[in-house]
């Protein structure tokens, strides 16, 4: 009998747990379709408890668990679950379910006016505020911004003594910024960081984002700093890489400097060309040669370097007035096949003008160069012509001579035409005149006024034939009507005449053509006043 009574309990204690487990997994499932990303059908929310929609409330509500819900249309699920609670099971609103509709305010479907109205009516209902609803308040806030609610409900937390925790403080932040307070959100926040308050890493994310599109890249890299502190590994990684490429992008050095540092010390974070280039380019800007060769280097391991990249690097030494290195920068891209061209020396012209020093200092770096033809020959044209045009043509005639040996070239057009303007004596200039004459077949296209000044160099230094040659480009297109003829024409008619040198009247035809009625006047009047004088010749010239 006592082993049958045993065995009854026993088996009475096994439906019993069997009877819980059953109840505890049909609690499961119930709980799951709650909490799932399809919405539970009108069915399913009838079978489970109120408790269990509390429940999945909370869970709902839960800040840690969020992410978990990327799947699901939380605002949605909570406007469903509350309306079940209020409209189907007569709950009263406590300050929980307004906790809950509040949460679902900050989803995009929410709205400013919303969280009004649930304030209206929790005051109309004399419910208090708590600070989580204050919290959820403040975030809707962040994302439908209203300045003057969210100082309303600043305001409420204070009159009823409610703690302003850093949820909620982070949230102000947020929405000062999407209310367009940039500086009041910056303030803000350093003011919080300053006083060791814990601020997420995605808020900072969010800022430096913000900060950086707008342009405040000062502001930002403050802000980048913090957060590298702050979050070690992909997190600070990533927005070192940002900062990277909005700071080249726009040229900022100490921001570019900064992010290069630290994107380049990661191995697993390699920034793209585009950002390289960009890096160059800022380099090239700044004259930084130390930032501009390491960015090189990173392209030329990659097999990607181009002759733009070379002469970005050549910039930067020019900015920097680094003669010696530019010159070394330059030798090696024509030992690498990569042309050096007269238009890639502008920043080297413009730098050479504005520093006495650093034409001292060329013309010292010129005088060490090797004979070996590994010198560029358009830069080393650039460097003779700004040390000519400070201390005069004489002081290169050496190493213009020495042009074939260093560059393995001759002197082209353009630098023969500026030591000639730059000659301080005639001599000087009847010698380069004639080497144009010899080595320079057809002359370049340039400017009138660039012509002028030739001119007017070469019959200071009576070298007619030179001057003539160059006359027929000057006058080659229409003068302005009411312009002055160039001060070399009655030069030029009056040394003609002096010399009987016929060469003169295909200029005279040619300025009849072109000229105006008063400078045909003008024209007439200085053949008139010389014995060569040949009226015949002028087409239309008035008597």
């Amino acid at each position: 009998m006592q082993s049958r009574g045993y065995s009854e309990s026993a088996v009475s204690a096994e439906r019993s747990e069997a009877a819980v487990a059953d109840a505890r997994e049909a609690e499961a499932a119930r709980t799951k379709c709650l909490m799932r990303g399809k919405a539970p059908s009108r069915q399913e929310l009838g079978e489970c408890s109120t408790e269990e929609v509390f429940d999945a409330l909370v869970k709902l509500r839960s800040k840690q668990s969020t992410r978990f819900f990327r799947d699901m249309d939380l605002h949605g699920r909570i406007m469903q679950l509350v309306g079940e609670l209020v409209r189907n099971r007569r709950q009263r609103p406590t300050p929980f379910i307004y906790e809950c509709v509040m949460d679902a305010m900050a989803d995009p479907q929410g709205s400013a006016s919303g969280v009004r109205k649930l304030l209206d009516d929790m005051a109309s209902l004399k419910l208090a505020p708590t600070v989580d609803l204050c919290e959820a308040a403040l975030a809707a806030l962040a994302n439908h911004p209203d300045y003057m609610l969210r100082g309303q409900v600043l305001d409420m937390m204070k009159d009823y003594w409610l703690p302003e925790r850093p949820w909620a403080k982070q949230y102000v932040v947020l929405g000062m910024l999407r209310d367009g307070q940039y500086e009041l959100a910056y303030s803000r926040l350093c003011k919080l960081l300053d006083e060791g308050v814990v601020v997420d890493g995605w808020v900072l994310d969010i800022l430096i984002v913000v900060f950086g599109d707008l342009g405040f890249l000062d502001e930002m890299l403050v802000l980048v700093e913090r957060r590298t502190q702050s979050a070690a590994g992909p997190d600070g990684a990533n927005i070192q890489h940002y900062a990277l490429d909005v700071c080249s992008q726009a040229f900022h050095h100490a921001g570019t400097v900064h992010a290069w540092a630290a994107v380049t010390k990661l191995a697993h974070l390699e920034p793209a060309d585009g950002i390289v280039e960009n890096v160059l380019a800022t380099a090239a800007r700044h004259g930084d040669t130390t930032l501009a060769t390491r960015a090189l280097d990173v392209l030329s391991r990659r097999g990607k370097i181009l002759t733009s990249h070379y002469e970005a690097v050549c910039d930067a030494f020019a900015q920097a007035r680094d003669v010696a290195g530019l010159l070394r920068i330059g030798r090696i891209m024509k030992q690498n096949g990569v042309l050096f061209l007269r238009p890639s020396t502008r920043v080297l012209h413009a730098a050479m003008r504005g520093s006495a020093a650093m034409v001292v200092d060329a013309d010292a770096a010129l005088r060490k160069l090797e004979p070996d033809g590994k010198t560029p020959r358009f830069m080393l044209a650039a460097l003779l012509e700004a040390v000519a045009e400070l201390r005069g043509s004489e002081a290169v005639l050496d190493l213009y001579a020495a042009m074939p040996r260093l560059c393995g070239a001759d002197p082209d057009a353009l630098l023969l035409h500026a030591l000639m303007l730059h000659s301080h004596q005639p001599e000087t200039r009847r010698r380069l005149a004639a080497d144009y004459m010899a080595a320079i077949p057809a002359d370049p296209r340039r400017p009138p006024q660039a012509w002028n000044a030739l001119i007017a160099s070469l019959l200071a230094a009576n070298h007619l034939d030179l001057a003539f040659r160059f006359a027929k480009h000057a006058i080659s297109s229409a003068l302005p009507a009411r312009a002055a003829l160039p001060d070399w024409v009655q030069t030029l008619v009056e040394k003609a005449a002096a010399t009987e040198d016929d060469r003169i009247w295909p200029i005279v035809d040619q300025l009849g053509r072109v000229a105006g009625t008063q400078q045909k006047t003008d024209l007439h009047l200085w053949l008139s006043r010389t014995r060569f004088a040949r009226q015949s010749r002028l087409e239309g010239l008035p008597s």
